[in-house]
């Protein structure tokens, strides 16, 4: 931990008010400790981890994104990318996990 961060432990053990720097996006802030969040980020945060159910949304839209880059070919095997809508449900699945997890990296701010 930085030298800078101050946390209040009380004497039963608890944690109390921080002091310092956002984990996110570094502004001075004092609150009580939540993964080092401002309130503007910690709100981010819970508004994008919300934004679960529109994961299969953001599976489609990188699928489709990657038929347009690639000329709707698959860059490994070379044949022709069917529409989303034939995708078979476990690919869409997938599609959708790998959207969620470029999502969660975002929030936890491993880009």
């Amino acid at each position: 931990m930085d030298s800078a961060i101050k946390v209040k432990i009380y004497k039963d053990g608890t944690v109390g008010h921080y002091i310092g720097p956002c984990s996110c996006c570094g502004s001075l802030f004092q609150g009580h400790k939540r993964d080092y969040l401002c309130q503007r980020c910690d709100e981010a945060r819970q508004d994008l981890l919300q934004s679960w159910e529109e994961v299969n949304t953001d599976g489609q839209a990188a699928y489709e994104g990657y038929c347009s880059s690639s000329e709707g070919k698959s860059l490994v095997s070379g044949s022709t990318l069917p529409p989303w809508s034939e995708l078979p449900a476990p690919v869409k699945t997938a599609w959708g996990s790998a959207a969620k997890e470029v999502l969660k990296r975002r929030v936890d701010g491993n880009r």
